[in-house]
């Protein structure tokens, strides 16, 4: 019985530790693709995020991945609730690079749901442990905590964006990273209407950054859209750009108007609309709004050319408030759904491991009994070779043949006794003993002698039998001797099992010799 528990035990461990080995897979799998296929990297540990049976650093990790695929395809993780638990266990295990992500994934959170102070304290965590070698670095996240007090759907602090975007500007180590400071804090300068040094650093920053980089575009539209921008400069900014923008073509629209250059306002104003024209869809409603009210200024509106807008123009907080509501609403209905789908699994994985588990009891409940059948089995077997010899020997004795046939009964009593307490594992037991005593020197207790010999003298009681025929009297301790004589045992374990030295147990044998018959003798081998 002990044997099949052991190996139920065995499998248990050996399908959880398979369990944690496939888990662990998938997350090294996920974190490889986290970066190229986010989507694909949300399938496969979306059914990982609602598993109970995770450790620590596998919940944290595939939280951690599983919250950067969702905000790299705009989603939102707001139900996510071992979110908290993933902080506190890098936080506990020193993980800076982890913490580095986690603390941005927390302020994200904290600004989809409107607490702008949290997200400031969970961005400040990050800046602590950010350097100039990490990703992001100290300067990008600064420069993240700026634009968070210029946000829309936050509430706005124009001087603190210029006192973090300064700082940013201070700790900056590349070209790019000056670049994108001296541009932001331009922008927030636009914002208070200080625009002559808004004019001042974007300038700076177009002078820091390549014609190639994609941020260029945004940099020369939102220097040539500052009332104090150089028109001639914004010109050759803008002119500079080489993608096919269609804010450039309306900001040159735009800075042509402004300078008196009706023509040229006109052309791009005809190029914006023609481009507008071939993928509306593809443009914003403040696009749309800026390429009309260009028309409007040059008068096309007036000749009845464009046709007047007449929905509604949304304002840009409202627009991203509504936005992150409606991506909240996606997620927690992904989430329920989710849910109901891995409850259904859950029962489903129960309802098999009752089954598993019924079934292995099947098998042990046969196994048991297949055991114990042939156990006793062999019993009745050993106890029927005995009654038969114990009928030979009734028959020699009325035949006078007692001599030489009685005592081949005797061997073969002795040979079934000694199968029988071998077939009874009790051999074990005098070896725990003998073991016990050769390694410590100490002596068995009182209660586990008792036991050994009580063990013996029932496994051997026919034979003992014909010992008390010789007509020798025998105590227990020279029985006991006999029997573990028969089983060949060595002294030292004779003493053991009688609490008595080694020299004692040779004279007890010198005195048996002497007592015993020899055809006896010739069997105990003393």
């Amino acid at each position: 019985m002990k044997f099949f528990i052991n190996i139920l035990v065995l499998c248990l461990l050996l399908a959880g530790c398979r369990h944690n080995n496939e888990i662990d897979r998938q997350l090294t799998e996920a974190e490889s693709l986290l970066h190229t296929f986010p989507d694909s990297v949300e399938m496969m540990l979306a059914p990982i995020s609602l598993d109970d049976n995770l450790s620590d650093e596998q919940m944290s990790k595939g939280c951690r991945i599983l919250s950067v695929a969702k905000v790299k395809q705009g989603k939102t993780f707001i139900t996510d609730n071992y979110f908290q638990k993933a902080i506190r266990f890098y936080e506990s295990e020193k993980d800076t690079t982890a913490l580095l992500d986690m603390y941005q994934l927390a302020a994200v959170k904290m600004r989809w749901l409107g607490n702008q102070d949290s997200a400031s304290i969970f961005l400040n965590k990050a800046i602590d442990i950010a350097s100039n070698v990490t990703n992001p670095t100290k300067s990008e996240l600064l420069i993240e905590l700026s634009n968070m007090y210029a946000m829309p759907s936050l509430k706005k602090n124009y001087v603190k964006a210029i006192s973090h975007a300064m700082e940013a500007l201070n700790v900056s180590q590349t070209k790019e990273e000056r670049a994108r400071a001296l541009h932001d804090v331009g922008l927030f300068y636009s914002f208070i209407g200080d625009n002559d040094s808004t004019a001042i650093y974007m300038e700076k920053a177009l002078s820091q950054t390549d014609v190639n980089d994609p941020l260029f575009t945004t940099y020369a539209l939102n220097y040539a859209n500052n009332p104090s921008s150089d028109f001639r400069r914004s010109v050759e900014y803008l002119n500079r750009i080489k993608t096919q923008s269609l804010g450039k073509r309306i900001t040159l629209g735009f800075i042509y108007l402004n300078n008196s250059q009706v023509d040229s306002a006109r052309y791009y104003s005809e190029v914006s609309r023609s481009m507008y024209n071939e993928n509306p869809t593809r443009y914003s409603i403040n696009t749309y709004n800026n390429l009309r009210l260009l028309d409007q200024s040059i008068g096309l509106l007036n000749k009845g050319i464009v046709v007047p807008y007449e929905g509604t123009v949304t304002n840009d907080s409202i627009s991203e408030v509504t936005s992150i509501q409606k991506k909240i609403s996606e997620e927690q209905r992904d989430y329920n759904t989710r849910l109901q789908i891995q409850l259904l699994q859950s029962k489903a994985h129960r309802q098999l491991l009752l089954n598993i588990g019924l079934g292995i009891l099947l098998v042990i409940v046969i196994g048991v009994g297949i055991y114990v059948w042939q156990s006793k089995r062999k019993y009745l077997k050993l106890k029927k070779r005995l009654d038969n010899i114990k009928v030979e020997q009734i028959i020699a004795e009325a035949n006078d043949d007692e001599s030489d046939k009685s005592l081949d009964l005797v061997r073969s009593r002795m040979d079934i006794c000694i199968e029988q307490f071998r077939e009874s594992k009790l051999q074990a037991y005098l070896d725990k003993m003998a073991i016990q005593y050769r390694n410590s020197g100490n002596y068995p207790s009182v209660k586990e002698r008792e036991t050994a010999q009580k063990i013996l003298i029932s496994c051997f009681a026919d034979f003992i039998v014909d010992l008390k025929m010789t007509g020798v009297k025998l105590n227990t301790e020279d029985i006991v001797t006999c029997i573990m004589s028969c089983l060949k045992e060595s002294n030292a374990t004779i003493a053991a099992c009688l609490g008595a030295t080694g020299t004692a147990i040779r004279t007890r044998k010198s005195r048996l010799r002497t007592k015993l018959p020899a055809e006896i003798l010739n069997l105990l081998e003393l």
